[in-house]
């Protein structure tokens, strides 16, 4: 799938309002969708820069080195002033009480799911009005993408749009109020996650 194509038609979709869901795409295409944003995209607001949208690419890319709370701040490095951050930080730590447990640790040393758990907050930190995920269980333990879910069902409750490129279809099911599966850089099914089936997905991913 052309990289451009696909991040047109997903986040046009998503920033006219029809949905908040990628819920399946034909196989082998998914990576265009997330990695082609190579740029955090920014715009004004009442004179204030707001992030559009951020990604939190596949891989779980933290900066291993750095403790979990030096990496939760690098997120935060576009609000302005070390008290917005740190009252960002704070947040982070009311909703992730996890992070606050291991603030102090080296990400590196952290598991798959705790290091997951930390480039979704780290993403959170700056604020953005959508969050555009590429795989984010990507790898893990049954167990690390229940606890995975847990976050992501509550950053929806929290009022942020989310773009979810996920090949596990149950975890879409679970989390998104839309789906969307994409076929040569066009949505060819696009419906309520309520209104579709497994098996209709089923058929256009091996389509």
């Amino acid at each position: 799938m052309r990289r451009g194509v696909a991040i047109v038609t997903v986040l046009l979709v998503v920033l006219t309002g029809v949905g908040i869901g990628v819920a399946a795409y034909q196989a082998g295409q998914e990576n265009g969708i997330a990695q082609g944003i190579e740029q955090v995209q920014v715009a004004q607001a009442n004179g204030r820069d707001v992030q559009v949208v951020h990604v939190v690419d596949e891989g779980r890319h933290v900066f291993p080195d750095l403790t979990v709370e030096e990496n939760l701040l690098l997120g935060g490095l576009r609000l302005r002033g070390s008290r917005a951050r740190r009252a960002k930080l704070t947040e982070m730590y009311d909703t992730f009480a996890l992070l606050r447990r291991l603030r102090l640790r080296q990400a590196g040393t952290l598991s798959g799911g705790e290091q997951q758990v930390v480039v979704i907050a780290r993403g959170l930190m700056a604020e953005p009005k959508i969050l555009l995920l590429d795989e984010p269980t990507l790898g893990l333990s049954p167990v690390a993408v229940d606890g995975v879910l847990d976050v992501l069902v509550g950053i929806r409750a929290g009022g942020t749009t989310m773009v979810v490129v996920e090949q596990n279809v149950q975890l879409c099911f679970d989390l998104c109020s839309r789906g969307y599966v994409l076929r040569q850089g066009r949505v060819v099914i696009a419906d309520s996650m309520d209104k579709l089936t497994a098996e209709e997905l089923k058929r256009a991913y091996f389509a």
